[in-house]
């Protein structure tokens, strides 16, 4: 059985953030091509990079940033 050298998790963390070269996101493109595995990671963080930049999560943050400018009760 030959042994798979996998995608780093800087180059998928890369991907998901939309910051490869042609030439990188080819080599990314292929690889999950036939690794399971990889792809499995690859879409996790694609997954979490959707979320983070949602309308969903915009609404999320200035709520949470307004509540902390709140006095502390108690």
């Amino acid at each position: 059985m030959e042994a798979v050298a996998h995608l780093s998790i800087e180059l998928i963390e890369r991907y998901a953030l939309r910051e490869l070269s042609d030439v990188e996101l080819l080599q990314v493109e292929k690889h999950v091509a036939s690794c399971p595995e990889c792809l499995d990671r690859l879409q996790g963080e694609v997954d979490l990079a959707a979320v983070m930049r949602s309308p969903f999560m915009a609404k999320v943050r200035k709520i949470v940033k307004a509540e902390r400018k709140r006095p502390a009760q108690g």
